[in-house]
């Protein structure tokens, strides 16, 4: 078994594009059919379920219960998300 691993030179919304293509390409070489990813207020769940939408691989989205404000997950996202077909796991973690 070989691997790779990508680097970015600076932090930058940009990256999650390359990361998801990333995720989407191992994952159809490795059969896996969910892929679980982290968003608070949504906008990576938004993306992640866009770009695996019609792939047959499930995104789970995991939330946080309630940020110190109240619910963080926008109303918005969370929309967008389930009509890409991902699902959302909101909990305490």
């Amino acid at each position: 078994m070989k691997g790779s691993i990508v680097y970015f030179e600076e932090a930058k919304p940009e990256n999650m594009d390359i990361v998801l293509d990333l995720v989407k390409e191992k994952a159809q070489e490795k059969g896996i059919k969910h892929v679980v990813v982290a968003s608070t207020r949504g906008t990576t769940g938004v993306k992640a379920a866009e770009a695996f939408k019609g792939t047959g691989i499930q995104i789970v989205v995991v939330t946080h219960q309630i940020g110190p404000r109240g619910p963080e997950l926008l109303p918005e996202n969370e929309e967008k998300i389930k009509a890409a077909g991902g699902k959302i796991v909101t909990c305490t973690h």
